[in-house]
């Protein structure tokens, strides 16, 4: 950590000069620096959990690394388990933040997209256990397919008159089978 040196004696216009120059500069890392102390005491004293207190003073620590910092032109990364400082334009940092802040949007955007995407998938899937298998192939996507049907309403022949062949009649009952214990599951669950 830099200190530096004030020194009261005799006041010159140079000197003058020199000090308003350096209170300019100085101030605004010393007011960072004392909200922090502040931050830090009132915490201290206000918090009596150990563990309470350690996560308060790690934000606090984020909060000036993050937030105060930056608008000072001052990075603070972290390599090797030491703390490096850079210098850079405030104008760059608050361009990264930006971009960091767009980016976690962005994730944050796609997650939830993913989650609403997954959530109709459930739901169609829930109402798709709940067709009739009598009505499998008459409603829905498959209406319109078919011309005529078995008792149990599993296709015979296409709408075009044409009988189905015995493999895909195999297929068809088969889909007609998986339908109908869904079907019964989804009825023993609702009722």
């Amino acid at each position: 950590m830099l200190f530096y040196e004030v020194r009261f004696g005799e006041v010159s216009p140079v000197s003058q000069t020199v000090e308003c120059e350096k209170e300019e500069l100085l101030m605004p890392y010393l007011n960072s620096y004392a909200a922090f102390r502040e931050n830090v005491r009132r915490t201290a004293i206000g918090t009596k959990d150990f563990s309470e207190l350690q996560k308060a003073l790690i934000q606090i620590c984020d909060n000036v690394r993050d937030e105060e910092l930056p608008k000072l032109g001052v990075r603070l990364e972290d390599k090797d388990g030491e703390t490096c400082i850079k210098l850079v334009d405030p104008k760059e940092l608050l361009r990264e933040k930006e971009q960091k802040k767009q980016a976690e949007a962005a994730k944050l955007a796609e997650k939830q997209k993913l989650e609403r995407q997954r959530q109709e998938a459930q739901k169609a899937k829930e109402a798709q256990r709940r067709v009739n298998p009598a009505d499998l192939f008459t409603k829905g996507p498959d209406a319109g397919l078919y011309s005529k049907f078995d008792e149990r309403g599993v296709p015979t022949h296409l709408t075009n008159g044409e009988e189905i062949s015995k493999k895909q009649f195999k297929k068809l009952e088969k889909l007609y089978e998986q339908q109908k214990k869904s079907y019964e599951q989804a009825m023993n669950v609702r009722g």
